[in-house]
């Protein structure tokens, strides 16, 4: 049986604005350290639930945890500055046709009509 995680990091990917939740009640965080794939560390400014990496360039990070109970959490995460907060779909809608909702895929004309035909680069 798999142990529940104590970190939740999220979103992920980020803008820059990352949330630290702790699942344990009474449990509280040490020490954040921030590093590329490189290794190369990084400073940031975090708190109990807030992590900023709005200074970091884009890319992918390790962000290690550590907590008063003696664990040690790393998680990988992916910066990208250019993410946009996108605005909540209608429930119910899985796809977007012309602007419109629907949770029929068979409306995407891309998908009935492309110009892709199987033997047409021979």
């Amino acid at each position: 049986m798999e142990k529940p995680a104590l970190v939740a990091i999220h979103p992920n990917p980020t803008d820059g604005d990352v949330k630290i939740n702790i699942q344990k009640p009474g449990i509280k965080i040490e020490e954040v350290k921030v590093y590329d794939i490189t290794g190369k560390q990084y400073e940031v400014n975090w708190s109990q639930k807030n992590l900023d990496m709005h200074k970091l360039p884009d890319g992918m990070y390790f962000i290690r945890v550590d907590l008063s109970s003696g664990n040690t959490i790393s998680k990988k995460i992916l910066k990208n500055k250019r993410l946009k907060k996108r605005p909540p779909q209608k429930s119910g809608s899985l796809f977007s046709v012309a602007g419109k909702a629907t949770t029929s895929p068979l409306q995407h004309s891309t998908i009935l009509s492309s110009p892709f035909r199987w033997g047409s680069y021979y």
